[in-house]
């Protein structure tokens, strides 16, 4: 979760050839885990060959068989810092700057991204047409949009 996390807020994906598993503290200290076999052939099942976790569980890994813990790429971690290392790619994507922040003061309709084109509006927000109600919907008399908020005798 704190990887998913971070790979939304910083834009940067993460890989989807790696299985982890691990207990994260508010101050992003890797703790150690139950299961790691069960775990781990489930990856492997799934065809994961690259897994993180926690360092505190590597003497867990010598009740998986011998086959499938040669066919993997182990790695131990300690710290949050570790696995996003590992876990994300890149360092983020520039088209995935939004013009709001890139915007300058003094042009609202210059944008670094296409710098010629202002900011389109999301496909989800669309203006209403002036004929639409106005009044939300708890200050609607019954069931009717009124155009302002006073009160009607």
């Amino acid at each position: 979760m704190a990887t998913a996390l971070v790979s939304a807020l910083s834009r940067r994906p993460a890989r989807h050839d790696i299985a982890m598993t691990g207990e994260v503290t508010l101050r992003g200290r890797v703790l150690p885990i139950g299961g790691v076999k069960e775990k781990v052939l489930g990856a492997v099942r799934a065809g994961i060959k690259t897994i993180i976790l926690p360092k505190e569980n590597a003497a867990d890994l010598e009740d998986l068989p011998e086959e499938v813990r040669n066919s993997l790429d182990v790695h131990l971690v300690e710290e949050l810092g570790d696995v996003l290392t590992l876990a994300l790619r890149g360092r983020g994507s520039r088209r995935a700057t939004s013009c709001s922040r890139a915007m300058r003061p003094s042009s609202r309709r210059w944008c670094r991204r296409t710098s010629a084109q202002p900011r389109r509006r999301p496909p989800g927000r669309l203006r209403l047409p002036s004929s639409a109600p106005l009044a939300p919907a708890h200050r609607r008399r019954g069931g009717v949009a009124r155009r302002d908020h006073r009160l009607h005798s």
